[in-house]
């Protein structure tokens, strides 16, 4: 029996504009509520940005931020991550050798830029960071927050392939890099993502991994949509994903695919 239902937001549940149909997930969200199934955002985005899009049943649902390095169920926090001092400040030093690609340091209190970089890339990754703060000096940061990942931007897409191979190699298993989709890639703790954060919901509410689904459309999507009972790719979801999930969502992300498949699991 369906009792957790989890989706990725962007390319997901959110359409390109950033939005989603809000009248149809009231109705649909009102009967999850009927049938006892529990909804949960699983995010690489800020915790503060994905509360914004429920504000009103904020906390009534679960989160799991920061590709699972921050996780909340109905407004209790189950889970953070904290990147050590040591590899905080190593990483540092790795991400220098990496001029091209642009940096956001990510807090439990707030994300935040560097001064060097641009303006324009600071207001693309306030889409994504609500608290979102510009700094100097990145090494002074450490004591100020507890850190959760690093999220980088590479110059395309296409180059986001070797850059995955090349901090591999270089961050030598203290942090993971992960594709987010486009050219976006997080670097976090090993064993932090969305599959964990899921489990960690479903033993808080004692949910069984054989009541719950799934749906993504990324890399960071992989061990979710695999860890599940039935893990749905979107139809515009990248190769990879496509390649391990039980199924496929007969709409895009555009074409509000998940509210689609919800319906179809809820009656």
């Amino acid at each position: 029996m369906l009792k957790l239902i989890a989706t990725d937001m962007d390319g997901t549940f959110l359409t390109s504009q950033k939005t989603y149909n809000r009248e149809r997930f009231k109705s649909l969200y009102q009967k999850m509520k009927e049938q006892e199934v529990h909804f949960v955002v699983a995010s690489g985005n800020q915790y503060y940005q994905l509360a914004s899009f429920f504000e009103e049943i904020k906390e009534e649902i679960s989160f799991v931020a920061e590709n699972g390095a921050w996780v909340i169920s109905k407004g209790q926090e189950l889970f953070s991550a904290s990147i050590s001092e040591a590899t905080f400040k190593q990483t540092l030093k790795i991400l220098a050798e990496f001029p091209k690609v642009e940096v956001v340091v990510c807090g439990k209190n707030s994300a935040y830029i560097h001064q060097k970089e641009s303006q324009a890339y600071f207001d693309e990754a306030s889409m994504y960071y609500h608290h979102l703060k510009w700094v100097a000096d990145f090494d002074a940061l450490y004591e100020q927050d507890q850190f959760l990942k690093f999220g980088l931007s590479f110059p395309s897409a296409e180059e986001v392939p070797d850059g995955l191979i090349q901090l591999n190699n270089r961050l030598k298993g203290e942090l993971k890099p992960i594709s987010s989709g486009g050219r976006d890639v997080d670097l976090i703790l090993p064993g932090t993502h969305k599959a964990s954060g899921i489990q960690l919901i479903q033993k808080h509410l004692d949910i069984p991994q054989t009541s719950t689904v799934a749906f993504g459309d990324s890399g960071n999507d992989l061990e979710m949509i695999q860890y599940v009972e039935k893990g749905y790719a979107m139809k515009n979801a990248a190769p990879e994903l496509l390649a391990v999930s039980d199924c496929v969502t007969s709409l895009t992300n555009d074409e509000s695919g998940v509210l689609e498949e919800i319906e179809i699991l809820l009656k």
